[in-house]
C-alpha cells in the first residue's frame, strides 16, 4: 500500500507545468531581441539619420490566412533614393503599416516622393520611412508590452511549477 501512495504521491507533480517557463521565456526573447536590437536600429536611423526625398517605386499589400481562416494583410513599399554624394540607393520590401501604405499610394499615384531618413554610414541598410513613423511607435510599444507580458507569465510558470514541486515532494515525505 505504501507503495501505492509514493506512487500516487509522485503523480501530483505535473510535468507539462515546464512548458508554462519555457513559453514564457521563449516568446519574452523574441520581444526582447525586438527591442533590444530592431527598435535601437530604428530609433538610431529616425534620430541620426539623413533626410532625403525617396522615389516609392512600388506599393502593394499581401493577403494571407492563417490556420483559423482568418484573412491577413501585410503592405510593403519599394523605394529609391540618393544620397548626400549622389549614389542611387534602393530598399526592396520595405514593411509598412496600413496608413502609410494609403499615404504612399496616392503619392506614387500623383507622382510625388516621400520622405525618408537613412543611415548614410551604412550601418543600418533599412531607411526610416516617416509616413510610417506612428505605426512603427506603436510596435515598439507593443514590444515593450510583450516582454513585460510574457516575463511575467514566465515568473507565473515558475511560481505553478515550484509550488506543485513541493506539495508533490511533501506529500512524498508524508506517505514515506
Amino acid at each position: 500500500m505504501a507503495l501505492i501512495r509514493k506512487t500516487s504521491a509522485n503523480a501530483g507533480f505535473s510535468w507539462w507545468l515546464l512548458l508554462l517557463p519555457a513559453i514564457g521565456i521563449s516568446a519574452a526573447a523574441f520581444f526582447a531581441y525586438i527591442m533590444f536590437v530592431t527598435i535601437p536600429s530604428e530609433m538610431y536611423v529616425l534620430h541620426n539619420g539623413v533626410e532625403a526625398n525617396a522615389e516609392i517605386t512600388r506599393v502593394w499589400h499581401e493577403t494571407s490566412r492563417d490556420a483559423k481562416g482568418r484573412k491577413r494583410t501585410t503592405h510593403f513599399a519599394d523605394l529609391t533614393w540618393q544620397d548626400q554624394k549622389g549614389l542611387p540607393h534602393r530598399f526592396e520590401r520595405l514593411f509598412i503599416g496600413q496608413d502609410a501604405y494609403r499615404e504612399l499610394d496616392a503619392a506614387k499615384s500623383a507622382g510625388k516622393t516621400t520622405l525618408i531618413r537613412y543611415d548614410s554610414l551604412g550601418h543600418y541598410p533599412t531607411p526610416f520611412l516617416l509616413a510610417d513613423r506612428a505605426y512603427r511607435e506603436s510596435d515598439w510599444g507593443f514590444a515593450k508590452w510583450g516582454v513585460i507580458g510574457f516575463g511575467l507569465f514566465a515568473l507565473w510558470g515558475v511560481w505553478l511549477m515550484r509550488r506543485a514541486w513541493i506539495k508533490s515532494r511533501n506529500e512524498s515525505l508524508a506517505a514515506g
